[in-house]
């Protein structure tokens, strides 16, 4: 995906949802608008938590990105990468058969075979 620099020459974008897919639009609008709003209403944590906020039942659950979506997160935030590995991130292969569990919180093993 080949980023091309424009200056912002629109108004205001509003993006409602403070999901990864509206962060990553929010990201993608902030090249063509001079100001872009993320609504959710759950207020955002100012550094990163294991907790997941209340609207998203979902975040307790397992995630994994494929390997074009990651080029796409890349593109968009530069050192996407390298900051989910630092962060904890693991990233594997996709081509061999994953046995994950959890055993308490915030507990997983992971075996490949």
């Amino acid at each position: 995906m080949e980023r091309q620099d424009r200056q912002p020459h629109r108004g205001t974008a509003v993006v409602l949802g403070a999901s990864m897919a509206g962060l990553l639009t929010a990201r993608a609008l902030a090249d063509h608008y001079q100001r872009v709003i993320v609504v959710d209403r759950d207020p955002l944590a100012p550094t990163v938590s294991s907790e997941p906020r209340r609207g998203v039942p979902q975040g307790r659950h397992a995630h994994g990105v494929l390997a074009s979506g990651m080029q796409v997160i890349e593109a968009l935030l530069p050192g996407a990468t390298a900051d989910l590995t630092a962060a904890g991130a693991i990233p594997m292969s996709i081509t061999f058969a994953i046995c994950s569990t959890r055993s308490g919180p915030g507990s997983v093993t992971t075996r490949t075979t």
